[in-house]
C-alpha cells in the first residue's frame, strides 16, 4: 500500500463550504444556524479527505509505511552502535589491560568481538548481538570496527600460540565462524565498497585460524566441518553443499547468514549458551 494525501481536496471543500454558508446567510434564504451547519459539515468532509488514504496495489497483502522501514533501520543501527561500543570497551579494558590473559575463559566477550548469525533457539544475549548479511556489510565498511576486529583476532591467535590452548572451543568456533561469515559477505560486495583491502586482511587471519586449529587437533566433529567450509570459502567455493546439510539447504538461494546458521545445530548452540551462563554465574 502507498499512503496518499489529498490536501487539495481538503482546501477546496473548506473554501466551498464557507462560501456557501456565507451566501445562504447573506441572502436570508436560511438562518444563521443552518448556514453554520453547512459550514461545519463541509469543513469536516474536507478534513476527512485530507487524511492518509491507503491505496492497495494489485496483489498487496500488507501495508508497510516508510515509518515502519525507518523503525527497522533505526533498530539495526542502534544494535550495531551498541555492538561497536562494546567492542571498543572490551578491546581497551580487557585486551589491552590484560595482554597475557584476555584469551582465557574468565572473560566473556564473544558476542560482540566475533559477531555471527545465531539460531532462533539461542539465548537472548546471543540474539541481541547477532548480525545478518546487511549488518555484516555495514560492519565491513566501518573502519574502526574492522580495525579492532583484525587486531583482536590477531592478538587472540597470538596468545594461543604463545601461552597454549585455553580449552575453550566454543569461543574459537565462534571466532572462526565469524571470519567465515564476514568473508562470505565480502565476496558479494563490489570494488566500490573498498572491499579488496578488507579481504587482504580477512583471508590471512582465516588461514591462520584454520592452521592453528589443525595443528592442535581441533579438526573433529562440527569443527572439522567448519574448517573445511572456511577452506572452501578461501578458495572462492560455495560455503557448503546443500546436499550435506539437507534438509537445511533445500533452497538454492540461501543468504550467507542462513548458511552460517544452518551449519550450527540448535542443540549445539543451546549447549554453548548453557556453558556460558554457568561460567558467568
Amino acid at each position: 500500500m502507498v499512503p496518499k494525501k489529498t490536501w487539495l481536496n481538503t482546501f477546496f471543500c473548506i473554501v466551498l463550504s464557507i462560501s456557501i454558508a456565507i451566501y445562504l446567510f447573506s441572502t436570508n434564504v436560511f438562518g444563521l444556524v443552518p448556514a453554520l451547519a453547512v459550514c461545519f459539515f463541509g469543513i469536516t468532509i474536507g478534513l476527512l479527505l485530507g487524511q492518509d488514504v491507503k491505496v492497495n496495489p494489485k496483489g498487496s497483502k500488507a501495508y508497510v509505511t516508510s515509518s515502519d522501514l525507518n523503525a527497522k533501520s533505526k533498530s539495526s543501527t542502534s544494535k550495531l552502535t551498541t555492538l561497536i561500543k562494546q567492542q571498543q570497551n572490551t578491546y581497551q579494558q580487557v585486551f589491552l589491560k590484560n595482554p597475557t590473559t584476555f584469551h582465557q575463559p574468565t572473560f566473556h566477550y564473544d558476542w560482540w568481538m566475533f559477531p555471527i548469525p545465531v539460531h532462533p533457539a539461542a539465548s537472548s544475549t546471543s540474539k541481541q548481538y547477532a548480525v545478518n548479511d546487511v549488518e555484516i556489510t555495514q560492519l565491513l565498511q566501518h573502519d574502526l570496527f574492522m580495525k579492532t576486529y583484525f587486531l583482536s583476532i590477531e592478538k587472540y591467535l597470538n596468545n594461543l600460540s604463545k601461552h597454549g590452548w585455553n580449552q575453550y572451543p566454543i569461543r574459537y568456533e565462534k571466532m572462526l565462524r565469524s571470519l567465515s561469515c564476514f568473508i562470505s559477505v565480502s565476496q558479494n560486495l563490489t570494488k566500490n565498497h573498498n572491499i579488496e583491502s578488507i579481504q587482504k586482511k580477512l583471508y590471512p587471519l582465516a588461514s591462520k585460524a584454520v592452521e592453528y586449529a589443525e595443528q592442535n587437533h581441533m579438526n573433529t566433529g562440527r569443527m572439522a566441518i567448519l574448517i573445511r567450509d572456511v577452506k572452501k570459502i578461501l578458495m572462492g567455493d560455495v560455503l557448503t553443499s546443500k546436499k550435506e546439510f539437507a534438509p537445511a539447504f533445500r533452497s538454492v538461494s540461501l543468504s550467507n547468514t542462513e548458511k552460517c546458521i544452518a551449519a550450527l545445530s540448535s542443540e549445539a548452540l543451546l549447549n554453548a549458551d548453557v556453558r556460558l551462563k554457568k561460567m558467568s554465574s
